[in-house]
């Protein structure tokens, strides 16, 4: 081996390790900071919309929204993302629990009797989920092995989707010709 290889060697391998360091030390804790502080606000806003409304902060689904705020809050930094995410999401897609929890969670604040607040709440929750997903799923290096993942299961579901409007659109297309047929 030449001095030039040598050193092009020992090049490549500071050039490596300063990227992993970058990488580890710098980029993911900003990243995660970001996160936080984003998580941050929302919960803050979620507390100046139930103090300026003069709304319980006993509400269920605010006690919900903040304890799953409060959590996120806390985990953010811990674990790793690349597998905690794709072990997460199996189990989000794949499990009971989670399924349960989720409708849980819709029941909450469908049980919430004023609109405007229904409406406030479903907005947040849809927010701090798409938080959730940018950050695990489409930020970052894990986003090029992770996201074609996501996309290949996602697919499936675009076309049930379809599936269930149709469906829905034939329950009510029937439904019209039941009450047609009550009244004539």
């Amino acid at each position: 081996m030449t001095q030039l290889h040598a050193v092009q060697v020992v090049e490549f391998f500071l050039t490596v390790g300063v990227l992993w360091f970058t990488y580890s030390c710098v980029y993911k804790r900003v990243r995660n900071d970001i996160f936080r502080e984003n998580l941050f606000a929302v919960r803050d806003e979620l507390f100046d919309y139930m103090l300026a409304r003069k709304l319980s902060f006993q509400d269920p689904a605010y006690g919900l929204l903040r304890s799953s705020l409060n959590g996120m809050i806390r985990g953010a930094h811990e674990g790793s993302f690349n597998l905690g995410t794709f072990w997460i999401y199996l189990h989000a897609v794949t499990g009971p629990r989670a399924r349960a929890g989720a409708s849980r969670a819709a029941r909450i604040v469908d049980d919430i009797q004023d609109q405007a607040q229904q409406a406030y709440f479903r907005d947040v929750f849809e927010r701090v989920s798409k938080l959730a997903v940018y950050h695990l799923w489409l930020e970052g290096p894990v986003s090029l092995v992770l996201g074609p993942l996501l996309l290949m299961r996602i697919a499936p579901w675009t076309e049930r989707n379809d599936d269930v409007v149709d469906v829905g659109v034939e329950m009510l297309r029937h439904e019209t010709d039941c009450l047609s047929a009550l009244v004539a």
